[in-house]
């Protein structure tokens, strides 16, 4: 009875780590046509999860990365292209930026500063479950997302 219970235990703890290390090596299947990054630059990927109405969703991506700043409204510089990965009819985007920020110039009379993300423009982007959203930044940035959902129901517009 106790080497059953063992047994029983010892799956239990294994299947969670299986389970990632096969989801790991699926993602992998998944995205090995894209290119490997260049020097510089780390892959970082998106994998959302299957929904109902995808044609209702998008994946809004941030790239940037966590500054000390000041009262300041804070941006940074940077391009995302979007661009084809020939023979296969997928895509995959590149970040280009140098990951310097600019600011306003208004005074701080309390002379704070506080942890923000500041990021280049983001991209909206298709919602897909079934290929991850494959990206190149630079090493020194993080890549954020938000998924957005339409309502289904249709709005009606007034006319004067």
């Amino acid at each position: 009875m106790k080497k059953i219970a063992l047994m029983v235990l010892a799956m239990a703890f294994a299947t969670p780590m299986m389970a990632q290390k096969t989801s790991t090596n699926g993602l992998e299947k998944e995205i090995k046509m894209v290119p490997k990054a260049k020097e510089g630059y780390k892959q970082v990927f998106i994998k959302v999860p299957a929904s109902k109405n995808e044609n209702n969703m998008k994946v809004e991506v941030f790239v940037g990365k966590t500054q000390l700043v000041d009262c300041n409204q804070h941006r940074m510089g940077g391009t995302m292209e979007e661009k084809n990965l020939e023979g296969w009819g997928y895509n995959y985007y590149e970040v280009a930026s140098n990951g310097q920020a600019t600011s306003t110039m208004m005074a701080c009379p309390d002379g704070k500063k506080n942890k923000q993300f500041i990021y280049i423009q983001p991209e909206l982007l298709r919602y897909n479950s079934k290929l991850p959203i494959v990206l190149y930044v630079p090493k020194n940035m993080e890549v954020k997302y938000k998924i957005w959902k339409a309502e289904n129901k249709f709005n009606n517009a007034k006319s004067l």
